[in-house]
C-alpha cells in the first residue's frame, strides 16, 4: 500500500503524498485549439470501513476540460459532463458531436482490459484529437492513463506528466515552468507547484467526499 506514482514522459518517478487535485497535464496555449485540454487527478487519504488511513493516499476521480466542457470520472463508472450524471456502460455514449463539427468528439465507456490481469476500465476517447484519458483497476490498484500526441502537444503542455518534447527536463514546476532538477527535493517541488485548489468541488458536492471509498 503506499501513495500515488506519476511517470512522466521522460521517465521520472514522482509521488503524490498530499491530499489534493493535481494538474497531471495541460496544453491550453491555442484557446481555439478544439484539442486543447487539461487533466487533473484528486488525491486524498484512503478510507476503510468509514476509517481514513493517514499514511496512504489514493486517485479518487479525474478532471478533464475538454472540447469546451469540464468532465469528471471516477473509479465507481460514474462520470458526470458539465453538470449531468451519466451511465457508464459498455456501449459507448458519445457528446460534442455537433461542436466545432465533430472536431472534437468524444465518447466515455467502461471496457475491459486484461493487460494488468482482467480489469474493467473507464474510459474517454476522443479519435480525432488522439486524446484517451481513464482509470484502470480499482482503488490504490488503479492506473490513470493519459494519452495525448506528442504532435502538436509537445513543448507546449505543463503538467506533472510532462511535455513530450524529446528532452529530459520533465522536472519544471506547473505555476512557472521554472527547472528545478538541481534542487534538493526537486520532486517534491514539482508536485507542490502543480497541487491546486483542494476545497470541494461540483463532483464532492453530487457524490459526497468519501464516495469511492472501499
Amino acid at each position: 500500500m503506499g501513495d500515488p506514482v506519476v511517470n512522466t514522459d521522460d521517465g521520472q518517478v514522482i509521488m503524490l503524498t498530499d491530499p489534493g487535485l493535481y494538474k497531471m497535464s495541460s496544453d491550453q496555449v491555442n484557446a481555439s485549439d478544439p484539442c486543447s485540454f487539461s487533466v487533473s487527478v484528486k488525491v486524498t487519504p484512503v478510507v476503510r470501513q468509514q476509517r481514513i488511513m493517514y499514511a496512504a493516499s489514493m486517485p479518487r476521480y479525474l478532471r478533464i476540460q475538454f472540447c469546451s466542457m469540464v468532465i469528471h470520472l471516477d473509479q465507481n463508472f460514474r462520470a458526470m459532463v458539465g453538470s449531468e450524471e451519466i451511465e457508464v456502460g459498455t456501449e459507448a455514449v458519445t457528446f460534442a458531436e455537433d461542436f466545432r463539427n465533430g472536431e472534437c468528439a468524444f465518447s466515455i465507456s467502461k471496457v475491459q482490459t486484461d493487460s494488468n490481469g482482467e480489469q474493467n476500465f473507464i474510459v474517454l476517447d476522443s479519435p480525432t484529437c488522439g486524446f484517451h484519458v481513464g482509470f484502470e483497476g480499482d482503488g490504490i490498484n488503479s492506473v490513470a492513463v493519459i494519452k495525448r500526441p506528442c504532435n502538436p502537444h509537445g513543448g507546449r503542455m505543463t503538467g506533472l506528466c510532462g511535455d513530450c518534447n524529446g528532452v529530459a527536463d520533465d522536472l519544471k514546476t506547473c505555476d512557472t515552468g521554472s527547472d528545478v532538477s538541481r534542487e534538493a527535493d526537486p520532486y517534491t517541488a514539482v508536485a507542490e507547484s502543480c497541487r491546486t485548489d483542494d476545497s470541494m468541488d461540483e463532483w464532492q458536492q453530487t457524490f459526497g467526499a468519501d464516495s469511492n471509498a472501499k
